[in-house]
């Protein structure tokens, strides 16, 4: 389950997400280093791939190296929102570390917020099914993560 969003089995979802963006990525694309120490790139994707072996049950971590391994590191600041409640998904991402909020429309009218925690992905269902996204997410301080495009 990943977001309230049933799969049959991780692997179909997977494969499914892994061929989107394989489609629509050129090699360059793939290849775009950050401007960082690449151990320090090691140690993150390794400690990612641990939060994502608790979250994924059944999945196995070199699936989910795999996963990772097609993915682009991304910072975002404070103040900025990864997308808005309503937009078309065309991405999904790995929540590495910050502070992330989903915003939704609670049951009074007020506004729900929900912490992101580290090793969430968060927007696959959207950019699976090619669909909208149910909240708003906003950085309340410099988030990092590792993404999947389909752009």
């Amino acid at each position: 389950v990943i977001h309230g969003t049933f799969f049959e089995t991780l692997d179909e979802a997977l494969i499914k997400a892994e061929d989107e963006i394989i489609a629509l990525q050129s090699l360059a694309s793939l290849l775009d280093l950050p401007e960082f120490d690449l151990a320090e790139r090691d140690e993150e994707k390794m400690e990612i791939i641990e939060h994502l072996s608790e979250k994924m049950i059944g999945a196995t971590r070199e699936a989910i190296g795999d996963l990772v391994s097609f993915c682009t590191r991304e910072i975002r600041s404070r103040g900025d929102s990864l997308w808005m409640a309503g937009d078309e998904g065309s991405s999904a991402k790995i929540f590495v570390g910050g502070t992330l909020v989903a915003i939704t429309d609670g049951s009074s009218g007020k506004q729900k917020r929900t912490a992101i925690e580290t090793g969430d992905i968060v927007g696959l269902r959207s950019m699976i099914l090619d669909d909208k996204h149910n909240a708003t997410l906003m950085c309340e301080s410099e988030c990092v993560f590792y993404s999947l495009d389909t752009d």
